[in-house]
């Protein structure tokens, strides 16, 4: 969590793309070695709230680094973890922009233009497509208690 802390900070020098997914990816390795391993060998449910399809759709597609740069990098970390279940809540970004603005000062992702949080959607609904077995799309548009809903639904599928 530190280092996350330092990737979403504003910093007086610009933190390079490819620095950014090299932190996000050392930030992924100690989370699997310290808190999902050891929660999967003792056969806890374990839920993250963002897992390497979020470096796929911001590092590749925002910041547009090429996807072989994070195969390899996905393969270095956690090889063949992978969620079994995943859950995309998904709204227009121009809606997400304007809720994130809402809640405070944004933080450094937060602060970048729309046209990249529209290449992290398009990114993210394409996986979605690829792995639709393991993909759920929430509609995140609808009111708070119908995205409660779907989550339940998808809750409930999955047990």
């Amino acid at each position: 969590e530190e280092i996350r802390d330092i990737i979403l900070r504003h910093h007086h020098e610009k933190i390079v793309p490819s620095a950014e997914l090299l932190l996000y990816f050392a930030s992924r390795a100690q989370h699997v070695e310290h808190l999902i391993k050891p929660a999967l060998a003792e056969h806890k449910i374990v839920i993250c709230d963002r897992f390497t399809d979020s470096s796929y759709a911001y590092q590749a597609a925002g910041r547009e680094i090429a996807e072989e740069y994070l195969v390899s990098l996905e393969q270095l970390v956690h090889k063949h973890l992978q969620p079994d279940v995943t859950i995309l809540f998904d709204l227009p970004p121009e809606v997400g922009c304007l809720r994130a603005s809402q809640t405070g000062e944004p933080d450094r992702i937060e602060s970048e233009h729309i046209d990249f949080f529209k290449r992290v959607r398009e990114n993210y609904l394409k996986r979605a497509r690829n792995f639709p077995d393991r993909f759920r799309i929430v509609d995140a548009e609808q009111s708070v208690e119908n995205v409660e809903q779907q989550l339940k639904t998808i809750l409930d599928e999955v047990k």
